[in-house]
């Protein structure tokens, strides 16, 4: 079985505060971007690498390259306006009959078991994302109000989200709509099917504040 998976990294990274990209900080001595191909590659190292950005950050992904021993074969995909843009132009370089994981370039504590779990459970449901039930209490803000809600009703999203290419690839003939937040909600508003959710891993963050930065460089160690 053919797998692919396409690392979105077309940001700009606005909140993180710095003039370099988010996915170019450095985490531990090694650009957050390089940790995340790195999971994907313990995962599975057949598994073919599609890296999505803007191409204002195709020289500064060369200089890193060059700059960190990255070796690593990877196909680089042009970036569009919005996320939903990124993922359809790198699906054109994914063949229909693969499995296709689509992953936050930020997301650089992704387990190597919750890499693996998506693609065994795609391959046999369709779709795979993973889950996290929130810890803290949760309320509803209403009209000035804040309505107490059951958190284990409640599920956060994670990355990466995986599915049969051809199915995901035709959701995505679709046009772009505001509230196309992930891969799942373009898969479910497209082809009226459900998808698959999973327990993902807790540490598997993504990245957005400075504080994120520290927090990830705490957790790295103890992510397997």
């Amino acid at each position: 079985m053919k797998k692919f998976a396409i690392i979105v990294a077309g940001g700009i990274g606005n909140r993180c505060q710095n003039q370099i990209p988010k996915q170019f900080l450095l985490l531990q001595d090694r650009p957050i971007l390089f940790h995340t191909l790195q999971r994907f590659i313990e995962a599975d190292s057949n598994i073919q690498l599609i890296v999505a950005l803007r191409e204002s950050l195709f020289d500064l992904w060369a200089e890193n390259v060059e700059k960190y021993g990255f070796n690593v074969p990877v196909i680089l995909s042009k970036g569009g306006k919005e996320r939903f843009h990124t993922v359809k132009s790198a699906l054109e370089k994914v063949p229909a009959d693969a499995l296709v994981a689509i992953h936050d370039s930020v997301r650089p504590l992704v387990s190597v078991t919750t890499i693996r779990n998506a693609f065994v459970l795609a391959e046999k449901e369709g779709s795979a994302v993973p889950v996290t039930t929130p810890t803290e209490s949760i309320r509803i803000a209403s009209d000035n109000t804040f309505i107490p809600f059951n958190r284990d009703q409640v599920r956060q999203m994670q990355t990466p989200q995986t599915f049969w290419a051809k199915e995901i690839q035709r959701a995505y003939q679709m046009d772009f709509m505001p509230e196309f937040t992930d891969d799942a909600s373009v898969y479910e508003k497209a082809l009226h099917q459900k998808i698959c959710l999973f327990e993902g891993n807790k540490e598997n963050i993504k990245i957005t504040y400075p504080q994120d930065l520290a927090m990830a460089a705490a957790l790295l160690p103890f992510v397997q």
